[in-house]
């Protein structure tokens, strides 16, 4: 009877531990997002789909597959190493000798970008982007970036539904892709 009962104060003990220690640990690993940063986030998934158009390029999922008449051949931003620093620069000044348009509409008028001019990029000057973006915008794009496709998977079905509302034609085709990988698993 004695060692039902020290069992029973034991796990009720190591229950109560977990209780404390699990709730402790989830906190440290899941990053508080404030009502500002899920804005920002949102405002940066409209410009990076819309004004800015990095879709055209880079693809609705930033997987690199951008619209057919893209002939860029973007790189995946899911797969990027690029730091936030970098990542800013980029997007305000281009990729020089690339198909990565500048955004910031000052770009090249001085040496703001890579220490270069106009003059000094000669044929390698980026594109400039058809809509330029302010400073905020562009840390609006990187904000959603960083929480929604940097470091992430490819993309799968569910999250194709989250990011359109609604099944669609895309959606298909990352049905499609998920069969082959998991055929590949196989």
């Amino acid at each position: 009877m004695k060692r039902v009962h020290t069992f029973g104060v034991i796990a009720g003990l190591t229950f109560a531990l977990l209780a404390v220690v699990l709730p402790a640990q989830a906190a440290e690993t899941t990053p508080v997002v404030s009502a500002k940063q899920q804005k920002s986030v949102a405002f940066g998934k409209k410009l990076y789909l819309e004004k800015a158009n990095c879709v055209f390029c880079h693809g609705w999922a930033a997987d690199g597959r951008g619209h057919e008449r893209s002939q860029v051949g973007a790189p995946s931003l899911r797969t990027t190493e690029l730091d936030r620093e970098t990542l800013e620069e980029v997007i305000r000044c281009g990729r020089p000798g690339t198909g990565m348009p500048f955004h910031d509409r000052f770009a090249y008028t001085d040496d703001r970008c890579y220490g270069s001019t106009r003059e000094d990029m000669g044929k390698d000057l980026p594109p400039a982007s058809d809509r330029g973006l302010q400073s905020r915008e562009i840390l609006s794009v990187i904000d959603y970036l960083e929480a929604r496709i940097i470091g992430k998977p490819p993309i799968t079905v569910a999250e194709c539904v989250e990011f359109w509302g609604r099944h669609n034609t895309q959606c298909d085709e990352v049905a499609t892709l998920e069969k082959q990988r998991a055929a590949q698993t196989n």
